[in-house]
């Protein structure tokens, strides 16, 4: 019974990730877009400003929303830093070992992407960035 109520802990706090998620993405999409279309800079740069614009919401979302965080801290912060510079670079690393493999399309690494990074940031977050003492 304890295993159950663990697992659908977990599912509810996921349900959680994934709307913060949801929300997180939109709005990246929203400005990377926007940015984009004002032909003012690269595409690439753009994604880049856009996914760090969206780095305070996704912490907080995720802080406060997902993993329920009642004090949140500089260590939290920084940890958090550290996980989304090792999911920025690990996605655009997949994106570009795609683009210049002939095993695989470009289209593959954003499917990698897609499926993995989210698990990826799912566990990260719960058990190193939010990690709880009493884990």
């Amino acid at each position: 019974m304890k295993n159950l109520y663990y697992f659908l802990n977990l599912a509810n706090i996921f349900s959680r990730f994934s709307l913060v998620g949801f929300i997180t993405t939109a709005i990246y999409f929203f400005l990377t877009s926007l940015l984009i279309w004002s032909k003012l800079i690269h595409p690439v740069i753009a994604s880049s400003i856009a996914y760090f614009l969206t780095m305070p919401i996704s912490f907080w979302g995720h802080g406060d929303f997902t993993f329920q965080v009642q004090q949140k801290d500089s260590k939290q912060l920084i940890r958090y830093f550290i996980y989304s510079i090792i999911g920025f670079s690990l996605s655009n690393l997949i994106i570009l070992l795609s683009t210049f493999s002939s095993q695989i399309t470009p289209y593959a690494g954003v499917a990698i992407v897609t499926l993995l990074l989210p698990i990826l940031n799912f566990f990260s977050l719960k058990f190193f960035v939010f990690q709880r003492q009493d884990n």
